[in-house]
């Protein structure tokens, strides 16, 4: 029986309890790996995503491009302005298209698209019509022209003749791409 207990003991101290405290450490190990492969795991499906989301960002970009003119197509888009205004009832007095400039950001720094510079053109449009005639005509600008452009300035005042036609000094800006 003191032979037994003294087995006992011996195999408990020389076998058993390195082999307890071998297999903690391995279970440690393999619980660091399953958190490593987890972490990896999540990475590539982050990564997944950003695919897709740079996809859409890319396809996006595209549709924004098709948007911006070059300078070349400015004066087709004087006279589709012109034909707009005559179709929504309002009398084209004068289109003045100014120079084009570099556009700047908010911090006053260029604005470059795919190393060209981005340039803005004011067009300057003097109409006579009325108020509904000219928020037909703000309207159709923004769905009929396929551009990326903003009202920068409007300023409406009563006609110096006795008719009910209102003046209107509206600034367009349109932004082009500029060459390389």
């Amino acid at each position: 029986m003191t032979i037994m207990l003294v087995f006992i003991i011996a195999f408990s101290v020389f076998v058993y309890i390195p082999q307890h405290q071998e297999v903690a450490r391995l279970r440690e190990q393999i619980s660091n790996i399953e958190s490593q492969i987890g972490f990896t795991n999540a990475m590539l499906g982050d990564i997944e995503k950003l695919g897709l989301v740079l996809g859409q960002m890319q396809q996006e970009m595209k549709l924004f491009e098709k948007r911006l003119l070059t300078k070349e197509q400015i004066s087709s888009i004087v006279s589709e302005l012109s034909s707009l205004a005559q179709a929504s009832g309002l009398e084209v007095v004068s289109i003045r298209p100014e120079q084009s400039v570099q556009a700047l950001d908010k911090d006053g720094k260029l604005v470059n698209m795919d190393k060209r510079p981005l340039d803005s053109i004011k067009i300057h449009l003097e109409l006579r019509t009325s108020y509904k005639a000219l928020a037909e005509y703000t309207r159709k600008i923004q769905d009929s022209l396929n551009i990326l452009a903003g009202i920068d300035d409007i300023k409406i005042s009563k006609n110096v003749d006795a008719t009910t036609k209102l003046m209107v000094d509206l600034t367009l800006t349109v932004y082009v791409i500029g060459e390389r």
